[in-house]
């Protein structure tokens, strides 16, 4: 995310040896966000920081999401495997599509920049401190492959080891969740005016609603932590819990007020 506005509350912070890809291992209720929510930010120019145009970091990383997500769109419940990382985490045709795509968008505008794409880092994860476009390029593809209208295209700037820009796309129900630092996160369904988001003011975990995952790791060791930890946060007690199958849109919908923590 990029920054917080408020100080979540952390039930559990971290699960020691649990560290897959694809698991959510923090568990926050209230006034939690995923973006910068500055209630000063307005929206409108983002100006120049590190010498980096912002608008066009945004405008171009919207339009590399709307390309990947046009080609989740047209595959959308035909996707076929075309490799597995993992019985647990496929990977498609679709994802490599869609990521080629998003690199050659940023390239058009950003070419001395790095690009950080899930698909074809090969687990190598590593970034330096130069500017580096990180993607993924299908979150949620276990709910893609499955129709399940839950998944999304993610696209971040990256300087100095710090996000500065942030666009989460659900081309299903045609969802854009962007952010620039400093200036606002944003909702924009189909097409429409950016909302700002607002998370919700739940601040009892009475009354919140959990959103986590399981993630693609199936050791039997890290399985049962994950279950002791989501029994204990299930009898803190809570209103509800969610595995909803994709990470980036669930902490998009904790900052959009839509649930009460992730």
């Amino acid at each position: 995310g990029i920054g917080n506005a408020q100080t979540p509350v952390v039930v559990q912070a971290h699960i020691s040896g649990t560290e897959d890809k694809g698991s959510c291992h923090q568990w926050y209720y209230g006034r939690c966000t995923l973006l910068h929510t500055h209630s000063m930010a307005k929206a409108g120019s983002c100006g120049i920081k590190h010498g980096i145009d912002l608008d066009l970091a945004l405008s171009t990383a919207i339009s590399a999401a709307q390309e990947a997500g046009e080609i989740i769109r047209k595959t959308f419940r035909t996707g076929i495997v075309d490799k597995v990382k993992t019985a647990t985490d496929p990977v498609t045709e679709t994802d490599l599509a869609c990521e080629a795509a998003v690199q050659a968008i940023i390239a058009k505008n950003f070419p001395a920049h790095a690009f950080l794409g899930e698909e074809e880092s090969g687990g190598n994860y590593k970034i330096s401190d130069v500017p580096t476009w990180v993607c993924d390029p299908v979150d949620g593809t276990a709910n893609f492959l499955h129709g399940i209208d839950y998944t999304c295209v993610c696209i971040g700037l990256v300087v100095n080891k710090k996000p500065l820009v942030g666009v989460v796309y659900n081309p299903v129900s045609k969802e854009l969740f962007s952010a620039v630092e400093g200036n606002g996160a944003f909702i924009t369904v189909d097409g429409g005016v950016p909302s700002r988001m607002s998370p919700s003011k739940v601040d009892q975990m009475t009354a919140s609603a959990i959103v986590t995952e399981f993630g693609s790791d199936r050791d039997p060791a890290i399985v049962e932590t994950k279950l002791k930890v989501m029994h204990a946060v299930v009898q803190a007690p809570i209103q509800a819990m969610r595995c909803m199958g994709s990470c980036a849109l669930n902490m998009c919908f904790v900052a959009a007020g839509g649930g009460a923590g992730d």
